[in-house]
């Protein structure tokens, strides 16, 4: 902006909200809400996007000023945006490059694993057994936090790392029955929060629900990700409201 390149700085937030709606938000979707389970963490969560949401809202300023004002107000509960500061810039020795440089690599292979699963015509929402990284030797092997971030994000068991001189990847496509069960499970849970929805459930609101079938040995899972305090066999997805 100090050149007058509006251009290019609209392009750079409209690319720094691509990044954050569509890979921290959605990756930290099971880090708050009812069944959370780490409260420090969800906390945390909160306290950064808020930080960001702040930020963010007096960037978009000159952008698009009624928007800006409406995310600043509704987040500081401030008067408004136009009376705030500018955001300082940060300085070179707090930015961890070393993990921007683990999460590009992590999008990376994680975009890979996708185009995998699309050709193959394996859903998502399918667990599968082993992911295998294949290239140069990175930190990425040691860093436990980021290797369960792919393990989520394509939905697998386990991440396996190999040598080799071009970044490749492989996903073992076989199908068991604990992966089917698995995957089963998975899309009860899906079809359960649509049925709260239907039902106007409260986010935080315990519900009885009526299912055909579902997977016994991963019931308490359910009960966990859905908030159901009661499973009920019968003929058709129902929610029960207490």
């Amino acid at each position: 902006l100090e050149k007058y390149d509006a251009f290019s700085a609209a392009a750079t937030i409209e690319g720094f909200v691509s990044d954050l709606s569509t890979w921290y938000i959605r990756r930290s979707r099971d880090r708050v809400g009812p069944s959370a389970q780490d409260k420090d963490d969800k906390e945390t969560c909160y306290r950064t996007l808020r930080t960001v949401f702040d930020c963010l809202s007096r960037v978009l300023m000159p952008f698009t000023p009624f928007m800006a004002d409406m995310i600043y107000t509704n987040i500081t509960g401030e008067e408004s945006v136009h009376l705030a500061d500018w955001p300082l810039v940060t300085t070179e020795e707090i930015i961890d490059k070393k993990l921007i440089e683990n999460m590009s690599l992590v999008r990376r292979v994680c975009e890979m694993g996708h185009a995998i699963r699309k050709t193959e015509g394996v859903a998502v929402k399918q667990p599968l057994s082993e992911f295998t990284i294949i290239g140069p030797k990175t930190e990425l092997e040691n860093e436990k936090e980021l290797i369960q971030l792919i393990k989520d994000e394509l939905n697998v068991l386990s991440v396996e790392f190999n040598t080799g001189k071009e970044l490749s990847v492989n996903l073992d496509l076989k199908l068991t029955p604990e992966l089917i069960a698995k995957g089963q499970t998975r899309e009860i849970i899906r079809s359960i929060q649509e049925a709260r929805k239907l039902a106007g459930c409260r986010l935080d609101e315990v519900v009885s629900v009526t299912l055909p079938t579902w997977p016994k040995e991963y019931e308490d899972e359910i009960r966990r990700k859905t908030l159901v305090n009661n499973i009920i066999k019968g003929d058709i997805i129902k929610i029960s409201r207490n």
